[in-house]
């Protein structure tokens, strides 16, 4: 948030941040002018905007987590969800 703020009020010329805390300043702070350059990715493995972690879990559960995240990408709620955080939801880049 205080490089966004400082990109705000021109004391940075740019700045850089997750999609996600972006989406959430400029939700937040509509006046800011700010926009995103969506071209540039730091790291191709690191470039998504929410990770669910599950850890020492077994096949049968993580199969059920991702037939409900398939479920609410098919039908739009994730979308929809992420919208109404301020983020543009992606797919994930398969690597």
């Amino acid at each position: 948030m205080e490089i966004l703020a400082a990109v705000a009020s021109r004391e940075m010329s740019a700045g850089i941040v997750a999609d996600w805390v972006f989406g959430w300043y400029r939700k937040t702070h509509p006046e800011s002018g700010l926009h995103i350059v969506d071209s540039v990715i730091l790291d191709p493995d690191l470039d998504y905007n929410v990770a669910i972690t599950l850890r020492n879990t077994d096949v049968a559960l993580l199969e059920k987590v991702n037939a409900v995240l398939d479920d609410l990408k098919s039908d739009g709620s994730l979308t929809r969800l992420f919208a109404g955080y301020g983020i543009t939801y992606r797919t994930p880049n398969s690597h």
